[in-house]
C-alpha cells in the first residue's frame, strides 16, 4: 500500500447499525473528508504533487481517485470478499451478507482498519526516519 487510500474506503462500510452491504459515492466521500480531515492524515496527500491540493478537491475527483485505485484494486484483489456492483458501488460479497450485522465481525473488522493503518504509517515513518539518517551520515565525515 503505497498511500493511505483503502483505509477511509474501508472505513466508509461501517455503520452503527452494523456493515453496510456496499458503499455509495456520498459514503465514500463522507469517509475521505473525515480521514483526511482528522489529525495529519492530510499529509499523506499532500507529499505528492497530484494529490498536493487534496482538502480541496470537489467531490467528484474524490470519487474518481477512490474508483481508480482502492476500489478498483480491493475488487480486484479480493473478488471472494468485495466485487463492483451493478451501480458501480464497492460491495461486500453477498455470500458475507448474512454476518455484516455480527458484532465481532464488526470488531475484528475495525480493528484489522486500525492495524493496517497502524503499520502503513510505522512503515511510512520507520522509512522516511531509514532515508533521512543515510542523508544525515553522508554528508557527514567521521574520519579523524
Amino acid at each position: 500500500m503505497t498511500k493511505s487510500y483503502k483505509i477511509p474506503t474501508l472505513q466508509a462500510f461501517y455503520s452503527t447499525n452494523g456493515l453496510k452491504t456496499h458503499i455509495s459515492d456520498k459514503d465514500i466521500i463522507n469517509s475521505f473528508k473525515t480521514f483526511y480531515l482528522k489529525g495529519k492524515n492530510y499529509m499523506d496527500m499532500e507529499k505528492d504533487k497530484s494529490t498536493k491540493d487534496f482538502r480541496f478537491w470537489a467531490d467528484d475527483k474524490i470519487i474518481r481517485l477512490a474508483k481508480s485505485n482502492p476500489i478498483h484494486y480491493l475488487a480486484k484483489t479480493h473478488p471472494n470478499i468485495f466485487y463492483i456492483d451493478k451501480k458501480g458501488n464497492l460491495s461486500f460479497s453477498k455470500n458475507l451478507f448474512p454476518y455484516l450485522k455480527n458484532e465481532e465481525l464488526i470488531y475484528h473488522f475495525l480493528d484489522a482498519i486500525e492495524l493496517r493503518k497502524s503499520e502503513y504509517y510505522f512503515k511510512k515513518f520507520d522509512s522516511e526516519i531509514e532515508r533521512t539518517n543515510r542523508l544525515f551520515s553522508s554528508t557527514l565525515n567521521f574520519t579523524s
